[in-house]
């Protein structure tokens, strides 16, 4: 018996209907089989409705849940591949086993595949037939990238070789089975140059009608005939409609910009044929369905981070589940493999990838630097450590603030705490009030000094707990990091030792001072619009220009002599650039962030971000196991850890709140109440919850000014 397979997830139903359908019509004597692998192991099987036989990921042996929980839907959809292939080889009267991808349609019988694997072990196509020419996209180097053979299709029969080479390709796609291109690495795909050494025997079919693509189109000539469609003149057997959007039945492919379907009056015509297909097939409302293996446990999605972590602990032996069965706060524990310096999951295995190794002052260095998801884990970790423990009583000292009269919720805060006339000290209200606050600061710092105003601008406002919004304004506005003084020295903390590098600068400018929300005074304003001057040679930004001389990478791949290149290159800045760098996209000048390709992505949604959730109260509490009188589902906010929770369970911060009711000792609820404003939470009006014996303790102070009221509880 032949076999023609394929592998989706539930959002790629359609398709699978489409080539299963067309492979019943085109060559109805094969086997049709659909492997389904986004259903919970022992669950209710997940229904394709495919014209084929339906087989669950995990009945396919070898394949575990774990690879589910640390590779994407692309890369998991492409490790269990060999798998799949072993298991359909060895079935009784297998000759030959096809895998085509679901986003193909077959419109003629594979024939001269089968007359290759009559006498061969294994049958491929090339990406390429005749060399790409520069200045589009794909080119010769992005193929190179990708792997000489497109693994869109590939045929096989059973022998000991192909069996022998399954089991291989299956332990590599084990664990190397990622979009890693830095390590040479594209899924299943670039194994698969090094099978014809592996095998007996192999056909390398170049005939111009299987696997017809966009990235060989260029070099073939399709046309349309009363019979149907030809390549080179011959009958079309099957087309590969890789990147393509049904809604979008004009444009070739996303991963494209050399052929413009308009112009190709065949090819246009192909593309409205599928389109038509996908959608009677249902595609637009089976694209909708969210990946079964997207979210754990309790509700967030996945990140690419958190999967590699996974992995490694995979790589080590650790036992792990499927992602709805895991608990999202695993990769925020203390990493077991970093033994000498506590550190998350998450920042151990960023750590190890980035070669810090295992001296105490390196990993410092290197933690001071690290994107902001390992910084905030590091954050987090740090907080539970002590989210059990209270805060030891913050000395008694009378702290006088002014009264805003008219004023509610963060508002009157935001008064109180910014009044010129509430600190003669000049350190400002709210810094001392943030010092009285947090006994950890008071023993590293005898009193709110220029290194406890440094230490306050950089490490604490950077970890969302100092809202430098609050800050004196005459000191605000003198704040430029790439100048000595206070604002360098925040710098500084955070980055580890000064660098004098340029894009140390860029680093505090674009990062630091507005992640953590500094105040924009003229000097920082000055020193961030600089950097959007035009260059004269590249004619683009001062900033991405910079970036781009940095990287040889970035200059091979986009020549700035070309208004295309340019174009392409602020397209990878927009998407890409300012991820891996790490900086804020919207505190660039405006040269940058209103340049047509940046206004453009954003427009398309890919650079939008959702915004924080409401919540109609936020309970500030001590501990998670301190007395309160939360009601229950309410949104918590641990003081201790600098978590907020609902249902004991973690979740993100809200983004505003009717009323913020604050249950922690007066000598700590302005620094509580600092640490919402540091994550830009605004709040409508605030409630103390303290004892008589608590309110009557405050000995003069003012502190009960900054709350709307009081009450006084048992």
């Amino acid at each position: 018996m032949h076999t023609v397979f394929t592998i989706v997830s539930r959002n790629y139903a359609a398709m699978a209907r489409a080539l299963m359908e067309s492979v019943a019509a085109a060559d109805p004597a094969v086997r049709r089989v659909v492997v389904v692998t986004d259903a919970p192991p022992g669950g209710e099987a997940v229904k394709v409705e495919a014209d084929a036989e339906l087989i669950d990921v995990w009945s396919v042996p070898g394949v575990t849940p774990d690879m589910a929980l640390y590779y994407d839907a692309l890369e998991f959809n492409t490790s269990v591949k060999p798998f799949v292939f072993k298991a359909l080889l060895s079935r009784p009267g297998a000759k030959s086993v096809v895998y085509l991808d679901p986003d193909i349609l077959l419109l003629a019988p594979l024939t001269e595949v089968r007359e290759a694997l009559a006498h061969t072990s294994l049958a491929l196509t090339p990406h390429l037939t005749r060399p790409l020419d520069e200045g589009f996209s794909p080119d010769d180097q992005a193929i190179l990238q990708s792997g000489s053979f497109n693994l869109g299709f590939l045929g096989a029969r059973p022998s000991a070789d192909t069996l022998a080479l399954m089991d291989w390709w299956a332990a590599r796609c084990r664990f190397d089975c990622r979009v890693d291109f830095a390590a040479g690495l594209f899924t299943d795909q670039r194994w698969m140059d090094l099978a014809p050494g592996m095998v007996d025997s192999f056909t390398i079919l170049r005939q111009p009608d299987l696997n017809l693509a966009y990235w060989n189109l260029p070099s073939r000539q399709l046309a349309q005939t009363p019979d149907g469609w030809t390549v080179d003149g011959r009958p079309l057997t099957f087309f590969h409609f890789s990147g393509f959007d049904p809604a979008r039945p004009t444009r070739l492919s996303r991963y494209q910009d050399r052929i413009d379907a308009e112009s190709h009056p065949a090819l246009r015509a192909l593309l409205e044929h599928y389109a038509a297909i996908l959608v009677r097939h249902g595609h637009l409302d089976s694209r909708r369905i969210a990946y079964g293996h997207g979210f754990w446990a309790n509700g967030a999605a996945a990140t690419t981070r958190q999967r590699r972590t996974a992995l490694d602990a995979a790589r080590r032996g650790e036992p792990l589940g499927l992602p709805a069965r895991h608990d999202a706060r695993w990769f925020e524990g203390l990493d077991p493999h970093t033994r000498s310096v506590q550190v998350s999951r998450l920042a151990g295995t960023w750590l190890r990838e980035s070669g810090a190794g295992s001296d105490p002052a390196r990993i410092q260095a290197r933690l001071a630097s690290a994107p902001e998801d390992i910084r905030a884990s590091q954050d987090r970790l740090a907080l539970r450590a002590v989210s059990g423990q209270a805060r030891a009583e913050p000395p008694q000292e009378t702290l006088m603030l002014a009264d805003p009269a008219g004023l509610a919720g963060s508002a009157r805060l935001d008064a109180v705490l910014t009044s010129s006339a509430s600190d003669p000290s000049g350190a400002g209200a709210a810094l001392r009030a943030f010092w009285l606050g947090r006994p950890d600061l008071r023993a590293r710092f005898e009193s709110p000094d220029a290194r406890f105003m440094a230490w306050c601008l950089g490490p604490e406002s950077a970890g969302r707990r100092f809202p430098p919004r609050l800050l004196p304004a005459p000191l605000a506005e003198t704040l430029d990091p790439t100048r000595e003084g206070l604002a360098r020295e925040a710098a500084i903390l955070v980055y580890g030792l000064p660098a004098q590098e340029r894009r140390f600068d860029v680093k505090a400018l674009f990062d630091l001072s507005w992640r953590a929300g500094w105040p924009v005074g003229p000097a920082l304003a000055a020193q961030r619009q600089a950097w959007g001057l035009i260059d004269e040679a590249t004619r683009l930004p001062a900033l991405p220009t910079a970036l781009w001389k940095q990287r040889d990478d970035l200059q091979a791949a986009f020549p700035l002599r070309t208004l295309r290149g340019r174009l392409r290159f602020m397209r990878w800045f927009a998407r890409v650039g300012v991820i891996e760098t790490a900086l804020s996209l919207d505190a660039m000048p405006a040269t940058i962030k209103y340049h047509p390709v940046v206004l453009l992505e954003r427009l398309r949604g890919r650079l939008h971000t959702p915004p924080a959730p409401q919540a109609p109260e936020i309970w500030v509490r001590e501990t998670l196991s301190s007395a309160s009188a939360a009601p229950d589902h309410a949104v918590i906010y641990v003081a201790a850890s600098g978590v907020f929770v609902r249902d004991d369970v973690e979740i993100a911060p809200p983004g505003h709140a009717a009323r913020v009711i604050v249950e922690t000792a007066p000598g700590f609820a302005l620094a509580d109440l600092m640490a919402l404003r540091a994550r830009a939470i605004g709040f409508d009006r605030t409630t103390a919850r303290w004892s008589q014996a608590e309110r009557d303790g405050l000995l003069g102070q003012s502190v009960a000014i900054a709350f709307d009221a009081v009450e006084i509880v048992d």
